[in-house]
């Protein structure tokens, strides 16, 4: 909870400031096997993937755009409780 991590965040405003042009975006994956070495778990990249996403249709999940830090603060607590009581 005290992390400051956050989320990829979509800003829906005509006065966007992230993307001001449009752009090629592709997406380039990995397979990543675990394997054994020196008794050690290591991950190894054998296989790579790029797709184009001009005629992808995806879905947009909107998140806020704040860390742990901000949204667990005390002064925003409305109720805790423990599971099983």
């Amino acid at each position: 909870m005290g992390t400051t991590q956050r989320a990829f965040y979509f800003s829906a405003s005509k006065q966007s400031s992230k993307v001001t042009t449009d752009g090629r975006h592709l997406v380039l994956s990995f397979q990543i096997p675990a394997a054994s070495r020196k008794k050690k778990t290591v991950y190894i990249p054998v296989r790579w993937r790029m797709y184009d996403t001009v005629t992808m249709f995806v879905q947009v999940k909107h998140e806020f755009n704040a860390s742990n830090r901000q949204i667990y603060r005390e002064e925003f607590l409305l109720a805790q409780g423990i599971i099983g009581e």
